[in-house]
């Protein structure tokens, strides 16, 4: 799937290319990991508009729109998905669908933005330009809607400059270069490292 921003708010500076990155950096994650048969989200997509089934691609966001704008946590997303989203028998028979039209995949990775900034901090003689993000993960088994892994991230970066000046702004390549780091898949079931 392709990665969904929750964060509204977000300046179009930080989540712009963010959510292309991620896509980027799940799709790459898997590269020589030879026991592993996923789809890609463009695999996925063309799978689905052959059994004509396209408006499923995109249906799933709306499980999470309580969350768009909320500003939560990880964690509270995780715990907002088992709550909320996996108990509806809507959501399992949309997996279920999902399965049943990507040649019976057995799991699905969502990526999700939780959180996205990009802020100016004045502290005293000290003005600080900051962005940062949070990433998270979630592979769920399409039967039962269970969360089988969760991985994610939080990374910032701040530039600052004294009395007056104004601080340069932090490029969001370094941003990313600190939020998508392998080790958001050290724990990802059957990987090999």
């Amino acid at each position: 799937m392709n990665c969904l921003n929750l964060d509204d708010q977000a300046s179009t500076s930080v989540s712009g290319g963010l959510c292309a990155s991620y896509n980027k950096f799940v799709s790459t994650g898997f590269t020589d990991q030879k026991f592993m048969r996923g789809y890609s989200a463009t695999a996925v997509s063309q799978l689905l508009k052959r059994a004509k089934q396209s408006q499923l691609n995109d249906s799933w966001q709306s499980y999470f729109d309580p969350l768009v704008g909320a500003k939560k946590s990880a964690g509270d997303i995780i715990t907002f998905y088992k709550t909320q989203i996996q108990p509806q028998a809507s959501w399992r028979h949309w997996l279920m669908q999902m399965s049943k039209n990507t040649r019976l995949s057995d799991a699905l990775l969502i990526p999700l933005i939780a959180d996205a900034d990009d802020t100016v901090i004045q502290d005293k003689d000290l003005k600080l330009q900051k962005k940062s993000a949070e990433i998270l993960s979630l592979l769920i088994d399409t039967e039962t809607g269970n969360l089988i892994w969760t991985g994610g991230r939080k990374a910032s970066m701040s530039l600052s400059a004294l009395s007056g000046a104004q601080p340069s702004q932090p490029s969001l390549e370094d941003l990313e270069a600190r939020l998508f780091f392998t080790d958001h898949w050290f724990e990802f079931p059957g990987r090999v490292h």
